[in-house]
């Protein structure tokens, strides 16, 4: 399972060590039933800081 969130990450041109610190940090404190706040930690999200980006 983590090798399927690392591989979308850099699918999406996320450097996968940042989105994981961000969205692990990010899991405990929201409600699982609000998919807006679910939607805005996946992968494709344009919600997800610079610092997990890839430079292009």
């Amino acid at each position: 399972m983590v090798y399927s969130i690392i591989k979308t990450a850099t699918d999406n041109n996320l450097n996968p060590f940042p989105y994981l610190t961000y969205v692990l940090g990010k899991l405990p404190n929201i409600d699982l039933n609000n998919q807006a706040e679910v939607d805005s930690l996946i992968p494709w999200s344009s919600n997800l800081p610079d610092n997990c980006r890839l430079p292009v």
